[in-house]
């Protein structure tokens, strides 16, 4: 009513990003849809965080239609937001791909930001290959649920790999 452009985009991306996210309550969804469900979340966080990154999706037009677990991405991408952009720049840059390496979906989100230290980066990769998580675990709650549940689905030989590089990003 007030005509301001940023709160309509922001309420239409978040009505989207819910209605993705809900997906009438299944498990699994397109992989075109967990994409859009990123793309909402991020479109959500550019209007946030005025003109601090920008961001790409890229995905080979044959992987659209397959099925994934639903939800794997907007936690990382969270992590990414977080940690990987410095909200007082304009240089942010997050991508997210999804192409296929042999029989699986092989799905990329990097960002440009600071990287992760190397202690920091040995704890995350010991909480993924781990099946349990200690109640004093701080950092990874995200990732660690994430993996658990391609884990759960897939088995031990799929879940989440992380690589970054200090000024480089993750």
């Amino acid at each position: 009513i007030a005509g301001n452009k940023d709160i309509e985009e922001m309420v239409c991306a978040l009505a989207k990003f819910l209605r993705v996210g809900l997906s009438k309550g299944k498990e699994f969804y397109r992989v075109r849809d967990e994409l859009e469900h990123a793309r909402q979340y991020l479109l959500i966080n550019m209007i946030r965080y005025k003109d601090c990154f920008t961001f790409d999706i890229d995905a080979e037009p044959s992987v659209l239609e397959h099925m994934t677990i639903k939800i794997i991405l907007q936690p990382i991408v969270e992590n990414a937001i977080k940690y990987g952009i410095n909200k007082k720049n304009t240089d942010g840059y997050i991508n997210i791909s999804v192409k296929r390496e042999g029989r699986a979906l092989l799905f990329e989100v990097t960002d440009n930001g600071p990287g992760i230290p190397e202690h920091k980066l040995t704890a995350l990769g010991n909480l993924l290959n781990d099946h349990t998580i200690d109640s004093d675990t701080e950092n990874g709650f995200g990732l660690y649920n994430i993996n658990q549940r391609i884990w759960l689905r897939f088995g031990e030989g799929y879940g989440i790999t992380l690589d970054s590089e200090m000024g480089k990003g993750t």
